[in-house]
């Protein structure tokens, strides 16, 4: 295959991976959207019986309890009550979005929840679950403290500096310690 080609391929490959990335996140969307339609007014129960759990329900679905509330929170406050097109929010990544909610939750902005939305999209996790407790805890001075522990370097326990200096390390023949500071 020539050079051309190769990259018509690739291109091709990267626009196919990326409308499954949002075939994806839509598809949680609709998961969400199914799941409270069950658990609204004991849905679930038409299938599983009378007697039958939501957790029930849900573990034969291979859905966790916690994951089937994320999911039904999802579409309940960014579809349902703020109206945001599924298709924006098919670009962003579901786990971001979740993480997202406890501030959302609260907002009574519709810009606001735009801007988080904006700011799951554009940051990555780690950077938007620092931007997010940043925002929570508000302007404050900061108070450092100082962590220092050991690691051992076969197994990768890590253990607090101090505990360690407390006990008899003299002798170990599991653990090669390293200082980590």
């Amino acid at each position: 295959m020539d050079r051309q080609g190769l990259a018509t391929n690739a291109f091709d490959r990267y626009t196919n991976l990326k409308k499954a990335y949002i075939g994806i996140n839509l598809m949680y969307l609709q998961v969400g959207k199914q799941l409270k339609w069950f658990k609204d007014k004991d849905r679930f129960k038409i299938i599983g019986g009378s007697d039958t759990s939501w957790t029930q329900f849900i573990s034969e679905l291979a859905i966790g309890r916690q994951h089937s509330y994320d999911l039904i929170a999802l579409y309940e406050i960014f579809v349902e009550k703020w109206n945001i097109p599924m298709e924006v929010l098919g670009d962003v990544d579901r786990r971001k979005l979740i993480a997202t909610m406890p501030l959302v939750r609260l907002s009574d902005s519709e810009e606001y929840v735009l801007e988080k939305v904006y700011q799951a999209k554009e940051l990555s996790r780690s950077d938007l679950a620092i931007a997010l407790k940043q925002e929570k805890v508000g302007e404050h001075e900061h108070e450092w403290e100082t962590i220092s522990f050991v690691r051992c370097k076969l197994c990768g326990l890590k253990e607090n500096v101090k505990e360690v200096q407390a006990e008899n390390t003299e002798g170990c023949d599991r653990h090669t310690l390293q200082e980590i500071i």
